[in-house]
């Protein structure tokens, strides 16, 4: 998924007056004569390799996850003070009886460009299994950042290189209920709200 800061940074640049320097609710947009081409460009072609990337990335979190000796030992002392993350590594000790276990991820990757040669490389800053529930945001966002791409006149295809689809409201309702009907009968589905 894509985070607004994220797509700020590759298309157009944010600032803020001198007046409302602090306050994050009045960001202004720098006109199109002025946006960063390159970074752009860039991310046209990094974003399909950003996805490739996630999968393995997904897959790495999920293999580390069926590691109970990994993660017990990585919580050790996490779990003496923190209530949320001891009850989580409880509810771990019940649910590794499962062969399969479904979960929902959200990664945010951003544009780095170096300082001495000036090329760009994308980061994938975070990777967030708790507070994947943004979907709702990051799918009005992206519709946002499409329109607004495309009232600055690049072409359809373009956008949809650089802005794969995003709905991650519809993929997420969906992975439930197969998840469900996958499972055995008495399984349950488990939502963490923190």
């Amino acid at each position: 998924m894509m985070s607004l800061l994220l797509w700020h940074s590759r298309v157009l640049a944010v600032w803020r007056s001198d007046e409302d320097y602090e306050d994050d609710d009045i960001p202004s947009v720098v006109p199109k004569t002025q946006r960063r081409e390159n970074a752009f460009k860039y991310f046209i072609t990094s974003s399909s390799q950003a996805s490739r990337i996630q999968n393995l990335i997904a897959t790495l979190y999920h293999d580390s996850a069926y590691d109970f000796d990994f993660l017990i030992e990585c919580h050790k002392d996490v779990i003496t003070t923190d209530i949320f993350t001891k009850g989580l590594i409880d509810i771990l000790k019940q649910a590794l009886a499962q062969k399969k276990t479904p979960a929902i991820q959200r990664s945010v990757y951003m544009c780095h460009k170096d300082l001495f040669s000036c090329e760009y490389t994308l980061k994938q800053i975070k990777v967030n299994n708790i507070a994947a529930s943004m979907g709702a945001h990051a799918e009005r966002v992206s519709k946002l950042h499409r329109r607004t791409i495309f009232e600055l006149g690049y072409d359809k295809e373009t956008i949809e290189k650089a802005i794969p689809k995003n709905e991650p409201v519809k993929l997420i309702s969906v992975a439930i209920y197969k998840a469900k009907l996958y499972s055995c009968r008495d399984s349950l589905t488990l939502v963490v709200v923190e």
